[in-house]
């Protein structure tokens, strides 16, 4: 066995020790060491490699995870509802889902009334709209396309309308000497009354009514539009009526007294005193007596879809829903993970799988609701614990405050699409065992050469 020993060794008396070996010896030592510590580090950290495939998954339904808290939603009214690109529309689930009552803190809640309703709820009109809902109703040929009194009256806040006739072309002999006579009286209240800046001479020095609520001055031809003219009853020409914006705008209207002549001060003041009749000490407030929780997990067609919560009625209730309020706060949404599955990914995977968690989401206007729209990108995740992978699903969502209509129900949405494709992550050491221990032997069999070569060198 001596024959062939390879690691035979100098007798020590033969050898010669000096300081300048005794450092470099120390020097060695610490240059291995180190570089065995950067070698350790690297086998010790975990990274992750991702790859983009088509999906390979057929399966015809997903699992779709909530928890959700409605700041102004009683449960005994909210409605959950799911609707796909299969045209399947569930409605008032009641399965799997759990809604716990909150009680408001402080006010406890009250519906809006319509004194309420007229100063903080006007209709939000695009710019056409508006120019239709201010025009004249001179004559159906006027290239306007005039809907109803009812969408002109709800689109100002007071509405001052002179109901005449003037002859058509269809209709050339009609005559109306009384609404001739008043005219030019009218004609140059309407002028003063639609002028921006407001009219002193119509409003007075100061008018906060006037200011925070739009008012408008318009003819309508009973001639050319006697239907509009036959629904609001109006019997005799001309008739002058003031309408104010509400539910109940068919019956909140006041009447000018023709018998009082018509003249620009005359309608100026019947304006002002009515007007002056307007509480605006009107503040938005809590709709319902206490606050929802939602909560609760849904299988849905994987196909595109739209996850929606509103307010309903349940039986033997009527309320005003237009002005209800479906700010809420997201404590869980996610795609094929509860809560607790979602809590064992890595920190870096938890905002991908559910970005929406934590957020708040306020509608600050009547007739607006959060709306929000989700990509969902299939994801398998192989971890060193769980080498079989885990399946999760990362999202990308965008978020905005939606205008709906002035007579809809608000609807908190939340619309989903999926990708046809599928990220691999798999997570890794920075090294293999037996790399490691193989790297570890060559970095103190290096570290040992080059030392003994330079203590040559020196000698």
């Amino acid at each position: 066995m001596r024959s062939i020993d390879a690691f035979r060794c100098i007798p020590k008396d033969l050898c010669e020790s000096s300081v300048g070996g005794g450092v470099l010896t120390l020097v060695a030592a610490v240059v291995g060491v180190v570089l065995l510590g950067f070698e350790v580090q690297t086998y010790m950290t975990v990274s992750s490699r991702s790859e983009l495939v088509m999906t390979a998954d057929d399966s015809e339904m997903l699992s779709l995870s909530f928890s959700l808290t409605f700041h102004d939603l009683d449960c005994d009214y909210l409605r959950v509802g799911v609707k796909d690109s299969f045209g399947t529309d569930r409605l008032n689930i009641e399965k799997s889902v759990t809604k716990t009552s909150i009680d408001h803190e402080g006010n406890k809640g009250r519906p809006y009334s319509d004194e309420e309703l007229f100063v903080l709820d006007p209709e939000h009109l695009s710019e056409d709209e508006q120019a239709v809902a201010d025009a004249d109703w001179v004559s159906s040929s006027d290239m306007v396309a005039h809907g109803s009194i009812e969408s002109v009256v709800n689109a100002h806040g007071f509405t001052f309308v002179l109901f005449y006739a003037r002859a058509t072309k269809s209709l050339p002999r009609v005559k109306c000497e009384p609404c001739k006579a008043i005219r030019p009286a009218w004609d140059d209240f309407e002028e003063k009354a639609n002028a921006r800046p407001l009219s002193t001479e119509i409003f007075g020095a100061s008018s906060p009514v006037a200011r925070k609520l739009t008012v408008r001055a318009l003819r309508i031809n009973c001639v050319d539009f006697q239907g509009e003219c036959a629904n609001q009853k109006i019997s005799t020409l001309p008739t002058i009526r003031l309408y104010r914006r509400g539910h109940e705008w068919d019956r909140e209207f006041y009447e000018y007294n023709l018998a009082d002549g018509v003249t620009v001060e005359g309608l100026a003041s019947f304006l002002r005193k009515k007007m002056s009749l307007v509480n605006l000490r009107a503040d938005r407030h809590n709709f319902f007596t206490k606050s929802c929780l939602v909560s609760g997990t849904l299988d849905v067609a994987r196909v595109p879809g739209t996850l929606h919560f509103e307010a309903a009625h349940p039986p033997g209730v009527n309320l005003n829903f237009a002005v209800t309020n479906v700010s809420h706060t997201v404590h869980h949404f996610a795609f094929g993970l509860t809560p607790t599955e979602l809590e064992s990914l890595p920190t870096e995977y938890i905002s991908y799988a559910a970005p929406l968690n934590g957020l708040t989401f306020i509608a600050e206007e009547f007739h607006t609701a959060p709306h929000h729209f989700i990509n969902v990108v299939s994801t398998r995740y192989q971890s060193l614990k769980n080498p079989t992978g885990v399946k999760l699903y990362q999202l990308t969502r965008q978020s905005r405050i939606a205008r709906m209509s002035y007579y809809d129900t608000p609807s908190a949405r939340f619309s989903y699409d999926l990708a046809p494709l599928e990220v691999n992550v798999v997570e890794e050491r920075g090294n293999t065992w037996y790399g490691f221990i193989t790297t570890a032997f060559a970095v103190l069999g290096g570290t040992i050469t080059v030392a003994s070569m330079i203590a040559s060198f020196l000698r």
